[in-house]
């Protein structure tokens, strides 16, 4: 087995124990101050034990003096689980006075023939990846998701609930990830980042990272136009904003992101970032709460807003995540959703806003049989699509197609529709496109 991330001996020399005991160990993966080790104990899946400083009050399958030992697997424990996890009980009881009391730092041990880039994920569980392909070339990006907490509720949020990573555990990552995933666009997101008190820190030791392609900050803009200073920020080419901004109107912001009062800040915000000299994005999504006022929203631009070639719109679907059922009751058609936005665009280009291809997101997109045709060959994202993700006429996916989606030559890397959307809308509006030359009329040659 390898180390991976910081060499830490205490780590490996307990490893050689468990080894020497006869105990199966796979995995070990220290991380958030907590050690997570995968055993082999049957062939037919792995138990992994999660072993963390000591609360009373947790539920565990042991203690000891200093430690609280837990396990996740579905199913009773067999008997050469049983007996293996109080072997490591024991184990841990007699050197416990030997291992660090505090655990720091993240490193990990593992098989020869786990890659790198897995080693990396199992290392930093608050990161994800998304791959997707912009022309002829791949992209990668890597989501750090710094925190779950967030001082918006927007009822269409996507982010996961995960533990907050220490500011330590930001810096490794930043270390490991040009090893781990070459020239990846890495996008620091949540929750929202701004709330960390280290969040400048972290943001600018990101872009000054060597073997980092571009870096991204996901963030709502609220305290960048209150409590922090964007100019803290030095600007550098490789470096840009994506801040969500739902509408213009304070009513309809606030019933976006159950808030109130915040527009103002997130407007002043997104100012000093572009008067600062950063690249900024504004991410609208689009729910039933807006989409009639996507218009107003371009006309409002230019008196909240800066026109200019550092600032861009992006307009995303409803994804509608799972952990957020009552997304559903705010879905829009996408023929309403693409009728409302050709209009918005057409007022905004005539205002100077650069408007981003509707298909410039991955899961966010809307599928190009809904687009007019000067808008289906636009520059897109072409997402990895996932086994598990879509199927045809599946509802039991986070994805559904029609079955006439198996003949569109976008077929590959089309999710289809959000499973909620088939639940309430159907699928039978999606249709196959055809290549450019089977929708040409064949003339025949009368020479």
């Amino acid at each position: 087995m390898n180390e991976s991330s910081a060499k830490i001996t205490w780590l490996e020399q307990l490893h050689q124990v468990l080894l020497r005991v006869h105990l199966p160990v796979r995995e070990m993966v220290l991380t958030q101050g907590r050690l997570r080790i995968d055993f082999g104990f049957r062939t037919d899946r792995n138990l992994t034990v999660d072993i963390r400083p000591r609360d009373a009050a947790s539920q565990c399958f042991s203690q000891t003096r200093r430690y609280s030992i837990g396990y996740d697997g579905q199913g009773p424990l067999d008997r050469s689980e049983q007996s293996g996890l109080e072997r490591l009980v024991s184990v841990l009881q007699r050197i416990e006075n030997r291992l660090p009391e505090k655990w720091q730092g993240t490193a990990g041990v593992f098989l020869p023939s786990t890659p790198r880039s897995e080693r990396f994920l199992r290392t930093f569980p608050f990161c994800t990846v998304e791959r997707s392909q912009v022309g002829e070339s791949w992209l990668t990006e890597v989501l750090v998701r710094t925190t779950s907490r967030c001082n918006q509720d927007c009822l269409f949020c996507t982010a996961p609930i995960h533990e907050t990573p220490l500011e330590s555990d930001i810096y490794a990552l930043l270390d490991e990830l040009p090893e781990a995933f070459p020239h990846a666009m890495l996008s620091l997101t949540g929750g929202e980042p701004t709330l960390r008190p280290s969040f400048l820190r972290e943001v600018v030791s990101a872009s000054s990272r060597e073997g980092i392609a571009s870096v991204q900050v996901q963030t709502n803009a609220v305290l960048l136009g209150s409590k922090l200073d964007p100019q803290l920020i030095p600007v550098r080419p490789h470096l840009s904003f994506f801040v969500s901004l739902h509408d213009l109107d304070p009513e309809r912001y606030d019933r976006c992101t159950h808030t109130r009062g915040q527009l103002a800040f997130a407007l002043k915000g997104i100012r000093r970032l572009v008067d600062g000299g950063h690249r900024v994005t504004i991410n609208t999504v689009v729910s039933a709460i807006n989409v009639e006022h996507l218009v107003d929203f371009a006309k409002q631009w230019p008196r909240a807003l800066p026109v200019s070639d550092a600032i861009d719109w992006h307009l995303s679907a409803l994804i509608c995540p799972s952990g957020r059922p009552e997304a559903a009751e705010v879905l829009v058609p996408y023929p309403t959703f693409v009728e409302q936005l050709q209009r918005a665009a057409a007022i905004a280009h005539q205002q100077g806003i650069v408007v981003q291809s509707v298909r410039a997101s991955t899961h966010a997109s809307v599928p190009a049989c809904f687009l007019p045709p000067e808008w289906q060959e636009q520059p897109f994202h072409r997402p990895q699509v996932l086994e598990h993700e879509t199927g045809l006429l599946d509802q039991q996916r986070a994805w559904v197609k029609a079955e006439a989606c198996s003949q569109c030559i976008h077929n590959a890397y089309c999710l289809g529709v959000p499973r909620p959307y088939a639940l309430r809308f159907g699928v039978r509006a999606l249709r196959p496109l055809k290549p450019p030359a089977e929708l040409a009329t064949p003339t025949q040659d009368r020479e």
